[in-house]
């Protein structure tokens, strides 16, 4: 047991506990009995050292004074030391310990001084989310307070992750100590180092994490690069997590065999990233979102490399390409080392032995092959041979050297050029010097990529040559178990000055800050092409710019080995550009150990034949012409030529969404658990398996078709050959090798068809002209790329009609009635186009009569027509394409550069490519002869499309059939004129829904909105509409009036007794478990109105939890969301408003609270994707086939891992349509708030025999006849405004008039500019609402001072002023389907500058709105299309036109333009609608140059039903025919001097 003895007044407290959980309370040198008790801990001596003998007792750690949950998002504490002895000194006595909840599979954490600033990693691109998750989390997080720990558990397992309770937390000045329980063995990654097996051993293994120029000669020292990261592989589920320490001073990381892990590091901060995946390879996804996505290489890079240490002379270079050449090894680049410069200095050659050097890259591309050649970090003092060295000079001149702890006197090294001043690569000045002298050499010898070596930062003398002073820095109290025992060792010393800080603290940054300051000279030198960086130093992010080589081998069999699991974690710390030394670098190499290598080289993704100095050559040519090895060599890379074009597609998966390229064999088949060990063999992707031969004479397979499963088997490997073997159900793209990609990218391509057990297969290629950078961001790139999905399956029948269906199967087609004609016309001359059926390949093509152009042309490969699998591709006629949604777009214009947009209805925030509430597939073509056209696909299934810049088109969805609209223009405003006389015209909102409107959630009680209602009014300010939110519900359940609230019914009867209207919200989920009677519920349970089970499943109604509660409960908000759902959210039925008893069941209850609770105006429905809170149902476990909730093709949706039914109901869930027809939730879940909208709206009008406005989440097509919509829950940031700007010119595409955004957001706290200037551009939103969410401060007008209310008063009295104007447009969207928020474009699409604009906007043809929509801004860059405009607020003309101008505008101004030859009606604004329409009204006339206008009026009692069918109502036209020629444009424009009628 163990031994407890007094220690000064400390009586250590020994816990029992298992060996394994010991944590080391002696982990420096010289543990004893009297030193252990000392130190407070306990000692118990064993039989062996590699357990601690010297633990910590439970004296030690940290408690909780204080904790904080603000939110659900973020966790704080502030911790006190416990009273016990020190370890090393300087103990920090207060700390604070942070949680983020980043997003749902992210965690950080963070520990650090309370009181005082710590060194942090500056990282350039790990930032926190810029909006909170709107997702449950997938993890919970438990703190324990004395002593201070913590657990992470995965939510839905409960299992504990991390569990920081098994030994105390210690954080002194220099020394950081914390320890962790994990759920399994099975551990992978740390870094660098040479580990021999992938899986770590926790056997009390100590792995020192410390960047250092040492060789990888299988200790367990410490290498080039430093990566405190690890993923652990939980059980055969596959689910995995990884954790991230960013903290980059030394330090150590103990595996034990609890399990658990200790991290010990002597500075900075503890701060914590925890990832979770459901499987090992979401992990690494998750990995590399937060640091950075890996680039994506040239394409010339994945060719055969040589090179070596000192070839001597340019001509014996020459030699060595030659000789390969002449054997046509396929061959891409070849390298020079530091025997090219000049006595080893950077930016210089050997004007002897290299004379020609500067020719020499052209000497290459003559052939194809690039050149790539070499730059070390250290800079010579001494002079070059004839004359200054002038890199140095300029640099010294430009203070660009780290210091000595002076902060001026440049630390002095030695490296390969002697005695040398090393780049301070953080201080913005050497970055600048870095590029101007690569730009220089660049100028002088040409190449194609950088290689950068030695940036460790790798010094030969110990520190530097003064030696290093004894100080704390150079001499910490604790030195982690580091390579010699010394930081300074082989680098500078640790008190040397960097822009970044201390090198104490930034020393393994030194890789990582040069690749930034490299990546910065490459962009200047290469400008639009790709080149490529190869680094020895790395660091977490390193790879989204670099590749990385696994350093200064040795030509023996080990080696050979042990650069598989190296490989393998590079995969996971986000560097897929990774390879080893082929044939070794040190050391003669053995024709036997270099055949196998040049083998399993072929396959390396960085593959290089590279040895060092003074050893003989190892290209494959030199082996001789008829060798084994070069026979082999150039098989294996003739194999992996052909597969190039597969290789470079894995590069593009790794780029945009993380995946790996070489995958450890664990990544495909965790399930089994033998493959958790393997580590000689790895894939490509998930279906190329490479089983290279690593032992010498080890001949032992070779098959056809492997039989055999989950087995080993013995391969016979003769001499010349590898194991590779392909994944049934792949396809492999394929091109014919050559030897180089200059050439082998001109040949015919193929594909390589495995099929599975189900004789099916599926792949993908990506391709582009593969050296162009920015290929995937830039609008304007030179490079065309295209992506195919390719699928091989059984026969299906095809039969072309108006639709592509089955004619032998009823397949499921969209039950929205559509306005077609009855029967089709059939006089061709009176048709716009023509159509014309192709038959190799099947496809039609749509040509527009009058100009020739092409605008659909599906005659492309790849059509696809599978039961949960369509695909179909077509030529678009332009780069020009607007629509599809629902998602947040950042330009009108699509962007054609390969991006996917998934469709599928979901409660997700805005946020980019994340599939929102709605589902468009309509867009708009612009054709180049600026004519227009528009093409719906009417599919309601789960969908995507992707756009390729050729430019062409690609759909796929999961069902239903291929039914397809198209609409000829032929311009913009018809095309919409069109879509919507086919889907149904824009409803005609209420006069009284264009005022202004409030609402929060958040509302405490009925006084609130009275008392915001007396401001508002006491301000002045215009405003219409007040909202509730579901405050007013009790227990969010519909149609239920809260305690706090049962002042509401009269407030209401009193605010609309003063001409104000009042909307609530209604969600559909309703609540199950009321105690009391809940009519609601219990008459849907009677009439049968709720989605059940099909009944062979199940005769229960599918059970989803969202907002209503449980009787009885109190909500404790500060606790975590999926603990509130589970705890506190009652069970929910989902109505199937497809039913015509359902529509007759909600009329009833709309009615009865209407009549019996409280007057309403107008209905809000929300959560109608529809949202739960629960994925599928409650429990979480959906019936009957999971193929619908987990298809086998998934688009590329917000959390598609997850399946279809996340956040939402199961796929086989059944409804039932109007006519009876039974259907899967699968087929018509993207209905769901289509079928919610028209009951709504009927009822409306039923219950108060008004007009009034239906506003509704989630939409299809044809909604927008029955309501108004909204952009969804997003966030109080910048960008959301311009963003607005693109939603609502969308929507007015998809036919709806009345739409726009939550003025000044509904996530987080709104700020005073950005909500002032949203106010201003929410003024002209046609849907004008200022609403946010729950906890956050307030944001209406009267919330902020006085000159903001007095801002808001101004724009929305010019809002009221122009509303007879915005009323009018209102009325010709609904009779005629024209647009009211309307592009540019669709006014001006002659003019090509238009056709970009997203910025600016137009009511109608005659109002251009210009709003500020950047912070800071006091004037707007605003184009002014081809018309005379006069300035609203001065009746000023402005004297430019087509033209970019700049607008001043103070922050008390919007930017208005009236259009010349228009006239708008206007009324005397007023503090309501039910009062300014009862003012005069009047005339802008903004005469044309010609001196003429014209404009109209629509009136009608402004919330009668249908007075437009039943002609109750004035329309009137006004026309100014003609002027003198002289026309004084001053008066007649402002509200201050109108025309009068």
């Amino acid at each position: 047991s163990a031994l407890t003895e007094t220690t000064g007044t400390v009586v250590p407290e020994c816990p029992v506990i298992p060996l394994g959980e010991r944590v080391d309370c002696f982990p420096d040198a010289g543990a004893s009995k009297l030193g252990c008790l000392q130190r407070g801990c306990c000692w118990s001596p064993l039989d062996e050292r590699n357990a601690p003998w010297c633990f910590f007792s439970t004296n030690h750690g940290y408690s909780v004074v204080r904790e904080e949950r603000p939110n659900i998002y973020s966790l704080s504490a502030l911790l006190k030391r416990k009273v016990a002895p020190s370890l090393f000194g300087e103990d920090i006595e207060e700390l604070t310990f942070h949680a983020d909840l980043q997003t749902v599979n992210r965690l950080r954490f963070k520990i650090s001084d309370a009181h005082n600033q710590r060194f942090e990693v500056p990282h350039e691109h790990i930032k926190p989310p810029a909006t909170h998750p709107s997702g449950s989390f997938n993890y919970e997080v438990e703190l324990t307070h004395n002593p201070f720990g913590f657990q992470v558990r995965r939510a839905a397992t409960k299992k504990v992750l991390f569990d920081t309770t098994m030994g105390p937390l210690v954080f002194a000045d220099q020394y950081l100590q914390l320890s962790a329980r994990l759920p399994s063995h099975n551990i992978y990654g740390l870094g660098e180092h040479v580990h021999q097996n992938y899986r770590h051993d926790t056997n009390w293994r100590t792995w020192p994490i410390f960047s250092r120029d040492s060789f990888p000669n299988g200790g367990t020292h410490n290498l080039y690069g430093h990566y405190p990261y690890f993923l652990c592989l939980e059980d055969e589920s596959g689910k995995s997590f990884g954790v991230f320490l960013m903290n980059s001073n030394a330090m150590e990381v103990t595996l034990q065999p609890a399990p658990a892990v200790t991290y010990r590091t002597i500075g900075g901060v503890l701060d914590f990233y925890i990832l979770l995946g459901d499987t090992p390879e979401q992990v690494v996804h998750e990995f590399l979102e937060l640091i950075g996505m890996p680039m994506i290489p040239p394409y010339w890079s994945l060719g055969f490399q040589l090179s070596r240490w000192d070839y001597g002379s340019l001509e014996e270079v020459k030699r060595t390409v030659e000789r390969n050449r002449a054997v046509d090894l396929p061959y891409d680049i070849q390298y020079t080392d530091i025997d090219y410069m000049e006595d080893k200095k950077d930016f210089t050659y050997d004007e002897v032995n290299f004379k020609d050097l500067p020719q020499f890259a052209d000497y290459l591309h003559e052939k194809g092959q690039k050149y790539i050649l070499i730059l070390d970090p250290a800079i010579a003092t001494s002079k070059r041979i004839n004359g200054p060295y002038e890199a140095y000079d300029r640099g010294t001149q430009k203070n660009a050297w780290v210091t000595e702890a002076d902060g001026k006197t440049p630390i002095v090294g030695e490296v390969w050029p002697g005695v040398a001043v090393f780049p301070d690569y953080t201080n913005p000045s050497c970055k600048e010097w870095w590029t101007d002298e690569y730009v220089r050499l660049f100028k002088e010898i040409k190449h194609d990529a950088l290689w950068i070596d030695m940036n460790e930062v790798s010094n030969f003398m110990k520190g530097s040559i003064k030696g290093c002073d004894d100080n704390n820095l150079n001499y910490p109290p604790f030195t982690p178990s580091i390579l010699d025992g010394v930081l300074y060792s082989k680098t500078l010393c640790m008190d040397s000055k960097q822009t970044w800080g201390n090198h104490y603290d930034v020393h393994s940054l030194y890789g990582y800050a040069m690749v930034l300051a490299t990546r910065d000279a490459l962009e200047r030198v290469f400008e639009g092409n790709r080149s490529l960086i190869l680094t020895r130093s790395s660091f977490p992010g390193v790879g989204k710019y670099s590749g990385h080589w696994l350093g200064d081998n040795a030509a023996n069999w080990n080696d050979i080995k042990w650069a598989i699991p190296g490989m393998l974690e590079f995969g996971l710390f986000g560097i897929p550009y990774i390879g080893a030394d082929i044939c070794g670098f040190f050391d003669d190499v053995s024709e036997e150990l270099c055949r196998r290598w040049m083998q399993v080289g072929a396959f390396y993704p960085f593959s290089r034949n590279h040895n060092a100095q003074h050893y003989k050559p190892q290209d494959p040519a030199v082996f001789g012409v008829d060798s084994l090895l070069l026979n082999t060599s150039k098989h294996y890379l003739n194999i992996r030529y052909t597969l190039l074009p597969y290789l470079y597609t894995l590069f593009y998966k790794a780029h945009t969404t993380g995946d790996t390229v070489v995958r450890p064999v664990m990544h495909e088949f965790y399930s089994d658990s033998n493959t958790w060990t393997v580590d000689r063999q790895f894939l490509w992707g998930k279906h190329l398996l490479i089983t290279p031969v690593l032992d010498p004479v080890s001949p032992c397979t070779g098959s056809e078709r492997i039989t055999v499963r989950k087995q080993q088997v013995q391969m016979y490997l003769p001499a010349d050959k590898l194991g590779l073997h392909i994944r049934g159900g792949a396809i492999l793209p394929i091109q014919r090798p050559a030897v180089t990609t200059v050439y082998s990218r001109r040949n015919p391509m193929g594909l390589i068809v495995a099929l599975d057990d189900n004789n099916r297969a599926a792949g993908e290629l990506f391709w582009d002209d593969g050296d162009s950078r920015g290929i995937l961001t830039k609008s304007d790139a030179v490079s065309v790329y295209v992506c195919v999905y390719m699928c091989v399956s059984t026969c299906v029948c095809l039969h072309v009609c108006v639709c592509i269906y089955d004619p032998t199967n009823k397949r499921f087609e969209v039950p929205v009635p559509l306005n077609v004609p009855s029967t089709p016309e059939t006089d061709e001359t009176k048709r716009l186009y023509i159509v014309q059926v192709k038959k190799q390949p099947f496809g039609i093509q749509v040509i527009r009569k009058s100009t020739g152009t092409l605008i659909w042309d599906s005659a492309l490969p790849g059509f696809t027509f599978s039961n949960l699998f369509i695909q179909v591709s077509t030529r678009l006629s332009s780069d020009y394409v607007y629509g599809f949604g629902e998602t947040e777009h950042t330009s009108y214009k699509h962007d054609l550069n390969y991006h996917t947009w998934g469709m599928f209805t979901k409660d997700q925030p805005p946020g980019y490519k994340l599939n929102g509430y709605g589902v468009h597939p309509f867009y708009m073509g612009l054709e180049t002869t600026a004519d227009a056209h528009g093409v719906l696909l009417l599919n309601s299934n789960a969908m995507d499309v992707t756009f390729q810049p050729t430019p062409a088109l690609t759909y796929r969805t999961l069902g239903g059939i291929l039914d397809f609209y198209i609409v000829m223009g032929p311009t913009p405003e018809l095309v919409v004129e069109e879509y919507t006389a086919l889907i149904g015209r824009p409803v005609l909102p209420a006069y009284w829904s264009l005022g202004f409107q409030l609402c929060r959630y958040g509302y405490a009680n009925d006084t609130e909105i009275a008392d915001l209602y007396r401001e508002m009014r006491a301000a002045g300010i215009p405003y219409d509409v007040q909202y509730a939110d579901i405050d007013y519900m009790e227990r969010q359940l519909d149609f239920v009036l809260d305690s706090q609230f049962q002042g509401l019914p009269a407030l209401v009867d009193h605010m609309r007794g003063e001409g104000m209207r009042f909307i609530f919200i209604l969600d559909p989920a309703i609540g199950a478990n009321e105690t009391t009677t809940y009519t609601a519920f219990d008459r849907g349970v009677e009439e049968d109105v709720f989605i059940k089970w099909p009944k062979q499943l199940s005769n229960d109604i599918v059970w989803g939890k969202v907002w209503p509660d449980f009787p009885g409960v109190v909500v404790n908000e500060s606790v975590d969301w999926d603990t509130q759902v589970e705890i506190y959210r009652s069970y929910a039925a989902f109505p199937d408003f497809f039913m015509n008893r359902t529509a007759t069941w909600w009329h009833r209850e709309i009615s009865d609270f209407y009549n019996k609770t409280m007057k309403f105006d107008g209905l809000w429905i929300d959560m109608n994707e529809p949202s739960s809170f629960v994925h599928g149902t409650v429990g979480e476990k959906c019936l009957g086939p999971p193929v619908y909730d987990n298809p086998p093709y998934m688009p590329p949706l917000e959390s598609s891992h997850r399946g279809l039914n996340h956040k939402t109901l199961c796929m086989n869930s059944q409804q039932h349509l109007s006519d009876g027809t039974p259907v899967k939730h699968y087929d018509v879940h993207n209905l769901y708030g289509w079928s919610h909208t028209k009951p709504t709206y009927d009822a409306l009008l039923s219950v108060t025999g008004k007009r009034g406005i239906v506003v509704t989440r989630s939409t299809y097509p044809s909604s927008g006849k029955w309501a108004g919509h909204w952009l969804g829950d997003n966030n109080s940031s910048w960008d959301q405004l311009y963003k607005s700007i693109i939603g609502m010119m969308e929507f007015s595409l998809f036919g709806f008039s009345y739409t726009g955004a939550d003025i000044c957001g509904f996530f987080n706290p709104a700020e005073f500019e950005m909500c002032l200037r949203w106010t201003q551009l929410g003024a002209f939103y046609p849907y004008s609402r200022n609403h946010n969410g729950k906890f956050n401060p307030r944001q209406d007008p009267v919330s902020w001072n006085a000159s903001f209310s007095e801002a808001s008063r101004d724009v929305l009295n010019i809002r009221y002023t122009l509303l007879p104007y915005l009323y009018t447009l209102m009325f010709y969207a609904h009779s005629e389907g024209s647009t009211v928020v309307r592009p540019l474009l669709h006014e001006f699409v002659s003019d090509r500058k238009t056709w970009d604009i997203h910025r600016q906007f137009l009511w109608g043809p005659a109002l251009l709105i210009s709003p500020v929509l950047d912070e800071g801004a006091r004037e707007v860059q605003g184009y002014i299309p081809d018309d005379l405009w006069y300035d609203f607020h001065t009746a000023k003309a402005i004297e430019v036109k087509g033209q970019m101008i700049t607008m001043p505008t103070p922050l008390d101004h919007i930017n208005l333009h009236v259009r010349g030859g228009y006239i708008l009606p206007w009324q005397k604004p007023e503090n309501n609608t039910h009062y300014s329409r009862k003012n005069p009204l009047g005339l802008i006339v903004a005469l044309s140059d010609n001196g003429t206008a014209q404009g109209s009026l629509f009136w009608d009692d402004g919330e009668g039903i249908d007075t437009y069918a039943s002609k109750q109502y004035l329309h009137n036209t006004f026309i100014v025919a003609s002027v003198s020629s002289h026309v004084d444009r001053s008066p007649g424009l402002g509200r201050e001097n109108p025309f009068s009628v």
